[in-house]
């Protein structure tokens, strides 16, 4: 009777023993992340070494970013090296900004400048801010951070401000100073 008995259990027994070890080897073994790469979860990465990226509104250019050394980074493009900005527009010579660095969020439209900005036109408008936030859907551009605009020898300066590059519309906030300046045009 013990006979049958280990006949019909053994191969059992050593089928529970391979899957328990086969279980265990997997939970704890070092070499396995806690966090299992996933297809939802695995973002793909690009590098650009010199890149220009081209923003489009109904077929027509709307702004150009020029840069080097951009990476993806879950979605969003870090600009290492941010070369210029230009906002275009129809009529109008392109807004240039400059920065040393940045990040593009490409799905919400946002790019964010957290260092020293400065805003061009040809027409001798300047503006220079502590950081820039602009948004492509809307154009809208806030500046925050000792913001000082320039045009036609007249020193605007304040703690944040928004531009509206379409209008050409400039808002300052807070404690404005203006100053009338003599000569260059430094600011």
């Amino acid at each position: 009777m013990i006979s049958i008995l280990r006949q019909r259990w053994l191969p059992l027994a050593v089928f529970v023993f391979l899957i328990g070890s086969v279980a265990l080897y997997f939970l704890l073994d070092p070499h396995i992340p806690e966090e299992r790469q996933t297809a939802e979860n695995l973002q793909p990465v690009m590098s650009f070494d010199h890149a220009i990226l081209v923003g489009r509104r109904a077929g027509e250019p709307q702004w150009e970013l020029r840069g080097s050394n951009m990476v993806t980074d879950n979605g969003d493009v870090v600009i290492e090296t941010l070369d210029e900005l230009l906002l275009l527009r129809s009529g109008g010579a392109p807004y240039r900004i400059l920065s040393s660095s940045g990040r593009w969020n490409a799905q919400d439209g946002i790019l964010v400048l957290p260092n020293a900005t400065t805003i061009e036109e040809e027409d001798g408008f300047r503006t220079e801010a502590g950081s820039l936030v602009w948004q492509r859907d809307d154009g809208l551009t806030v500046l925050e951070g000792d913001v000082r605009m320039l045009q036609d020898r007249t020193l605007v300066s304040s703690g944040r401000a928004s531009f509206q590059p379409d209008s050409g519309m400039f808002t300052m906030f807070g404690d404005v100073e203006i100053t009338w300046t003599e000569g260059d045009d430094d600011l």
